[in-house]
């Protein structure tokens, strides 16, 4: 239940992001663009390792020419959606608003109704169709300017997010990836 092919793109931010930009799929300004401060992270990593925020200039287009993306910092709340399927046949599950730490680590999940709801739904589906992901593509977004910004990719189930999505929804993901294998 594990979708190589998808893990190889989503675990790359500067492959995840080209992606995103080549199929029109919104996210934050990328330096120049947009405003200070930037966020600054690695190609690869999780859990917020290694990920800054500055308003440097000069240290953020350092950062572009060492390989990291960088992008102008959204405010507002993350929020999380589960896509299960495979290409042509996606669904979108119930958002999960995150919580973080200072670290930029992730603490909680709580399934709770998301602003445009369908609209993030929409904007998780095309991510999945963008990935190709056989199985289960986890999608983290900011509502910002009327559009769901996506800031991040996991092609791999989602912790915080599918224990959500069991206590509020019952939905069990591990159940809904052996309905995408067997079907």
């Amino acid at each position: 239940m594990f979708d190589a092919a998808a893990w190889a793109t989503a675990s790359s931010r500067l492959k995840s992001d080209a992606l995103l930009r080549e199929r029109g799929i919104p996210a934050p300004a990328y330096f120049p663009g947009g405003s200070e401060p930037y966020i600054v992270k690695p190609d690869r990593g999780g859990f917020g390792l290694g990920i800054w925020v500055t308003d440097d200039y000069c240290e953020v287009g350092g950062a572009v020419n060492a390989g990291f993306v960088t992008q102008e910092e959204l405010s507002g709340d993350v929020w999380s959606v589960a896509v299960t399927g495979t290409p042509g046949g996606y669904t979108a599950h119930p958002a999960a608003r995150l919580t973080f730490d200072d670290g930029r680590h992730r603490t909680d999940a709580v399934c709770q109704p998301a602003p445009e709801a369908e609209l993030l739904a929409k904007t998780a589906i095309d991510a999945a169709e963008a990935v190709g992901v056989h199985g289960v593509l986890e999608v983290e977004a900011i509502f910002d300017g009327g559009v769901w910004k996506v800031i991040d990719l996991n092609a791999r189930l989602p912790m915080l997010t599918g224990d959500a999505l069991l206590a509020a929804h019952g939905v069990n993901l591990l159940t809904e990836l052996i309905r995408v294998y067997e079907g």
